[in-house]
């Protein structure tokens, strides 16, 4: 049997904990990793960081100093479809990060 280990934490600005994320990833070697308020906005996003840490996928969205989301995977995903839907019902701008 398979098993997914999913780690998730309300990482509180992203671009200032990035050397934490590398000890979580260390100490818990998840395949997804589900961050909430990154606070960074998308074009500052630090795409390196989680391709840096073994995790190639990463979707995000955000805005500076408010909320924002991230998803480092480790492992192939396919999030176009999801992405797609969410833009036709307005929901989301465009599809974010990489996949």
């Amino acid at each position: 049997m398979q098993t997914l280990r999913v780690a998730t934490w309300n990482i509180n600005s992203l671009r200032l904990r990035i050397g934490l994320l590398a000890d979580l990833v260390a100490a818990l070697d998840p395949d997804v990793i589900c961050l909430q308020e990154t606070k960074v906005p998308d074009e500052l996003f630090p795409g390196d960081g989680p391709v840096a840490l073994g995790y190639p996928h990463v979707v995000y969205r955000g805005m500076k100093g408010y909320n924002g989301v991230a998803h480092p995977v480790a492992i192939a995903v396919e999030t176009r479809r999801f992405c797609t839907r969410l833009v036709r019902q307005g929901r989301l701008p465009a599809c974010l990060g990489r996949s």
